[in-house]
């Protein structure tokens, strides 16, 4: 039965294989006889002479080179900034020179604003003073210093307009001569790059020297296209080409279709087709009988199969709810560890806010000693200073029978103390007349106990004489 199988197969192959060699040669043949034709008429079209219009096309460029050289030299000859009687060197340093000395002339300018800008802000244009309202229009020094400021701006604005008058000259001479450099390397430069056209003339010792024509004295016009004329016979050229390449093709293709025809018919008679036939119609019989068989297998087997899906049915429900427990025991053991770390958080909060009043006793303490080493420090006497519901008391008593001076001691004592107790690392301190009310010597205690605080900057705003002393800079307004 596969023997019979197989020679049917072979010789369906076989004629299929026929029926495709049948019509590929008919197509090559069409093929073959097209491009005939084709071919036919490519080679009878006139063929242009390609090398000789590349020559002319050659000689049309040079001349369109030999007039744009003429133009542009032309018009190099019509430029005309000025000469310069001597060598290229001496326009050269001349030039350089001059932007030297406008460089310099520019930086002069720009200190001499700034110095401008400078003396204009140091003139003094209020009235009166900001801090005590003193008049200072007809104050003796404030006169004077901006009279001798105006007369320096004056002075320097004059310099000012100098300076622009002479720059502008040397930015002209430096734009003649940048001018004078420029005709030169223009002309050199088309010189040198046309040296069968052109020629630079410096003989007459002056900068820049002339162009002189040394090409043909007539250029020829011409008007042919012959880049579409050399375009079109390349065209032509391999249209025929590919005529010819297909042409061939069509013919080698043709020759392959009729070998393949051959073979195939030569493999189609090989075959011994009706003996296949009867071979194949026992086997069908056979395959009846088997038919049979195989399908009472089949109702066996569906059986089995339902049974077998049916118990893994039921594992796979029996898993999912073994998966279910095992999920809720590591739920509830989560549970019990969040309920005994809540029961710990618990005790600890109980504990800080029971601890809370002591530790803030103990920081206003800490507080209230330090506010009462820095007062009895300014105050010149030893004092107590505590806080009760009403506020500070010192030595007992209310911090609101104290004089001003001293509840401005106080009031400074206690800042310095709560600066230094929470934030140890302030390093800047800004005070607005401190001592307005002091005297003299509590002032210079003041003093001293700011200098002894170790603060890294401090900005005191004063109109006594006494902080002179303890300070590293001053500015006076």
């Amino acid at each position: 039965m596969a023997s019979a199988h197989q020679v049917l197969g072979e010789a369906r192959a076989a004629g299929a294989r026929l029926a495709r060699a049948t019509k590929s040669q008919a197509d090559c043949e069409q093929a073959v006889k097209v491009a005939r034709e084709t071919l036919v008429l490519a080679e009878a079209q006139p063929k242009a002479d390609v090398a000789s219009l590349m020559a002319q096309r050659a000689a049309a460029a040079d001349a369109a080179r030999q007039r744009r050289v003429r133009v542009r030299m032309t018009d190099l000859m019509m430029d005309d900034p000025g000469l310069w009687e001597g060598a290229i060197e001496g326009v050269t340093l001349a030039s350089e020179m001059a932007k030297k000395n406008i460089k310099g002339l520019q930086k002069d300018l720009q200190e001499e604003q700034q110095l401008i800008i400078n003396r204009t802000a140091q003139r003094i244009t209020e009235t009166a003073c900001g801090l005590c309202g003193k008049d200072l229009q007809n104050v003796p020094e404030v006169v004077a210093r901006n009279a001798e400021l105006d007369a320096f701006i004056a002075a320097a604005t004059q310099r000012q307009q100098d300076r622009k008058l002479e720059l502008h000259g040397l930015a002209s001479d430096a734009a003649a001569l940048d001018a004078i450099l420029a005709t030169h390397q223009a002309r050199l430069d088309l010189a040198q790059r046309e040296p069968d056209l052109v020629a630079y003339d410096d003989r007459s010792g002056e900068i820049p020297g002339n162009l002189l024509w040394i090409g043909p004295v007539t250029i020829p016009e011409v008007g042919t296209n012959f880049d579409a004329l050399i375009k079109q016979a390349n065209e032509q050229a391999q249209r025929l080409d590919n005529a010819r390449s297909h042409f061939d093709r069509s013919v080698v293709q043709l020759g392959g279709a009729d070998t393949e025809h051959g073979l195939a018919m030569v493999a189609l008679n090989a075959l011994d087709v009706d003996k296949a036939n009867a071979i194949l119609a026992e086997a069908k019989e056979a395959q009846a009988s088997v038919s049979e068989a195989f399908l009472a297998a089949q109702a066996g087997e569906k059986t089995v199969l339902q049974a077998s899906q049916a118990l893994r049915d039921a594992e796979a429900a029996h898993e999912a709810q073994v998966r279910v427990y095992q999920g809720a025991q590591k739920r509830l053991e989560g549970l019990r560890t969040d309920l005994a770390a809540m029961q710990l958080h618990n005790q600890v909060i109980k504990r800080v806010r029971e601890a809370r009043p002591v530790v803030a006793n103990k920081v206003w303490a800490l507080v209230l000693s330090t506010v009462s080493q820095y007062f009895s420090q300014v105050r010149g006497t030893p004092s107590v200073v505590t806080r009760g519901e009403k506020g500070f008391a010192v030595d007992g008593k209310s911090a609101k029978s104290l004089s001003g001076s001293t509840k401005d001691s106080l009031g400074l004592a206690i800042r310095l103390a709560l600066a230094k107790t929470f934030l140890p690392s302030l390093g800047f301190l800004i005070l607005d007349e401190p001592a307005a009310a002091c005297s003299d010597s509590r002032e210079s205690a003041m003093l001293g106990l700011l200098s002894a605080c170790d603060f890294d900057q401090i900005l005191m705003v004063t109109h006594s004489d006494l902080a002179d002393a303890y300070s590293t800079s001053i500015i006076q307004l």
